[in-house]
């Protein structure tokens, strides 16, 4: 599939009963369980959703990757990319940068 056809088709669970054209966006905070103990895919937003799933295997798949993540907020992106960090790792970061990052930056003390 091109690159075009990918972006807007790439990423989907078929629904067999709906068949919907666009994937649809879930907006629940939590799914209903079988019963108690007895979790399905999808329990709470937060731990999965099947909006963002859909969206991390459309990333995957356009960026020809194995795997797609979606954070909920930049600064869940910025933690994630500074927890992928080793002992002795430099980062070069803009004086200019996202507030919220230069904060994390500047004044958290990371230590391993």
């Amino acid at each position: 599939m091109k690159y075009a056809s990918l972006a807007i088709h790439g990423g989907r669970r078929e629904d067999a009963e709906i068949k919907g054209v666009n994937y649809p966006l879930y907006l629940s905070s939590t799914f209903v369980q079988d019963s108690i103990g007895d979790y399905g895919e999808f329990v709470y937003s937060r731990s999965n959703n099947p909006t963002r799933n859909n969206v991390e295997q459309l990333i995957a798949q356009l960026e020809e990757a194995k795997y797609g993540l979606a954070m909920a907020s930049g600064m869940g992106a910025t933690a994630l990319a500074f927890s992928l960090l080793k002992p002795g790792d430099k980062v070069l970061v803009n004086s200019n940068v996202y507030g919220g990052t230069w904060n994390y930056v500047s004044r958290l003390q990371l230590s391993y």
